[in-house]
């Protein structure tokens, strides 16, 4: 089972920043100027947990025009087993708006689109890799 938690003790945050380290920067090879933007002040961050081990994060920033979900990752080891869907569904129950924003890694699209994300716009880079942005209305 997968448990949710909103960050608000720096420990729970160094965990975020752990996860998203492993996915962005080494995976990724994000660099880690672009990863680590210090927005976090800005926005709401959600850990996920499976056994009480951290294992996927999102955070969420609330926007004029919508709710924009960001740096969502998940563990390698933990993928596959709803992490990513269960932080965007429990954001969903959580903010209720009429528009949700995520800006998409191209090989992400799919994923998003069974949340119900529809593309619109071009490609465009962010840290070197290919998005898109998507809207769930």
């Amino acid at each position: 089972m997968i448990k949710i938690k909103k960050c608000i003790y720096k420990n729970e945050l160094i965990d975020c920043y752990k996860i998203r380290k492993k996915v962005f920067i080494e995976e990724q090879n994000v660099s880690f100027v672009d990863e680590y933007d210090l927005l976090e002040n800005e926005c709401d961050v959600y850990i996920g947990y499976i056994n009480d081990i951290p294992v996927g994060t999102l955070r969420v920033k609330q926007l004029p025009e919508g709710i924009k979900i960001q740096r969502v990752c998940v563990l390698k080891e933990y993928r596959n087993q709803h992490v990513a869907s269960t932080l965007i569904n429990y954001v969903f129950k959580k903010y209720k708006s009429n528009v949700y924003i995520v800006d998409a890694q191209i090989q992400a699209i799919p994923f998003y689109e069974k949340l119900g994300f529809v593309c619109q716009g071009d490609i465009f880079l962010d840290a070197n890799i290919e998005h898109k942005r998507m809207y769930k209305f």
